[in-house]
């Protein structure tokens, strides 16, 4: 089935060419005309992936976010047992996790920007996973 529409689209493309340089106007115009909006359904086609693909990593943004949340929680609960400072650096993290939630939901995903946008908030969430991790062992030496 897949040789088959190969062999179509080949077919196509050497009549499409035979036309666009060896035959009479009118074939010559509806040669263009094709190729023009074949060109234009390549592009947005193109497009659609791009943004598609763009959503699809925002989502696992997301999803990591949320995961730092449910992680710093569970750090949060041990540092209240250990001491105060801990607990304190464990509310500033919570915070620097929920401001990158809400930068997250305030991303249109048609923006132009968007790749900005995102490419900032993964580095904030790399910093958060640093810092994260630096409590982490602080709360581990701790006990």
């Amino acid at each position: 089935m897949g040789k088959l529409i190969q062999a179509a689209v080949v077919a196509v493309a050497i009549l499409l060419g035979y036309y666009y340089f060896f035959g009479n106007e009118a074939e010559k115009t509806q040669a263009q005309t094709v190729t023009t909006e074949v060109k234009q359904g390549v592009v947005a086609l193109k497009n659609f992936v791009v943004s598609q693909k763009d959503k699809a990593d925002i989502g696992a943004i997301k999803a990591n976010v949320q995961r730092a949340g449910a992680i710093i929680n569970d750090l949060s609960k041990t540092a209240v047992e250990l001491d105060q400072k801990y607990k304190l650096r464990a509310e500033d993290l919570l915070d620097k996790q929920q401001r990158l939630q809400k930068q997250l939901e305030m991303i249109d995903q048609t923006a132009k920007d968007a790749k900005q946008k995102k490419s900032d908030i993964e580095a904030a969430l790399s910093s958060l996973v640093t810092d994260i991790d630096n409590l982490t062992k602080d709360v581990e030496q701790k006990k």
